[in-house]
């Protein structure tokens, strides 16, 4: 389930998230938030894995300023807090359809607003998920924005779930590198939508940019192996169901795999 971000540490990331690395200090100057509970929430923040420490310079004697930078785990909640659930905000508006052009129009401004706020982020983090948020021009100029932004809300939300899962279901993702899989998030079901004319004109948009393509080919080239080695496997089980004597079977098979 979704792990809950308590206000204090949402002003944090969201600040964060819009202005870059940032040090403690800086977080003291928001309004009604002083330097104690700025420090406070970095800790909370740092602790969850959703915030990592980079420079450390040396302040006054005895203290050391530290440099706030996001993960992939502190981004995606980040990116969920200022954009996507703040579009999920503005849906009642239209499910009221008092006046349907009035609606319309709240929720085009807020709408509006959150995308520009998603430029910045991503503007602010392109370094941090090379793959994905580096490309976001190659994107737009390939006509796929759309997509991308669909993609990238669930790349998000599956980060976000994931914080509250057990450890052992992270073997069902091809690594523990957060930035990895985050890549594989965005980029797998892409790889397998069920309509051919989307997948082979999201592939070809693709082509354009050579690090997304050497990922892609390399993506799909394990995909294949992967399900070479299942289908050997469904024939192995086959096999075994069919036989007159499906233990002996089963045992000669195994024999075969040692």
């Amino acid at each position: 389930m979704t792990v809950h971000i308590s206000d204090r540490d949402a002003l944090v990331l969201r600040y964060i998230a819009e202005n870059g690395p940032t040090y403690g200090y800086s977080l003291g100057k928001l309004e009604r938030f002083t330097e104690r509970r700025a420090y406070a929430a970095l800790k909370s923040l740092e602790s969850r894995g959703c915030l990592k420490v980079g420079r450390i310079v040396k302040d006054r004697p005895g203290r050391d300023k530290k440099d706030y930078s996001l993960t992939v785990l502190g981004f995606s909640h980040a990116l969920r807090l200022t954009y996507f659930d703040g579009i999920k905000a503005v849906e009642p508006l239209i499910k009221q359809e008092k006046d349907l052009r009035e609606d319309f129009s709240s929720f085009m401004e807020v709408a509006h607003q959150a995308l520009s706020q998603l430029q910045n982020i991503i503007g602010q983090w392109g370094d941090l998920i090379p793959l994905v948020l580096g490309k976001w021009c190659h994107f737009e100029e390939t006509g796929f924005l759309f997509q991308a932004n669909t993609r990238l809300n669930l790349s998000t939300l599956n980060q976000v779930l994931r914080e509250g899962w057990p450890r052992s279901w992270t073997v069902l993702y091809p690594s523990s590198d957060p930035v990895d899989v985050f890549t594989y998030d965005f980029y797998q079901p892409l790889l397998w939508l069920e309509n051919r004319t989307d997948r082979r004109r999201w592939a070809a948009a693709c082509a354009g940019d050579q690090e997304v393509r050497d990922y892609l080919i390399e993506r799909t080239k394990r995909s294949i192996k992967l399900q070479e080695s299942l289908t050997r496997e469904g024939e192995n089980l086959l096999e075994v169901v069919e036989a007159e004597d499906p233990l002996a079977m089963a045992e000669a098979l195994e024999g075969k795999t040692e």
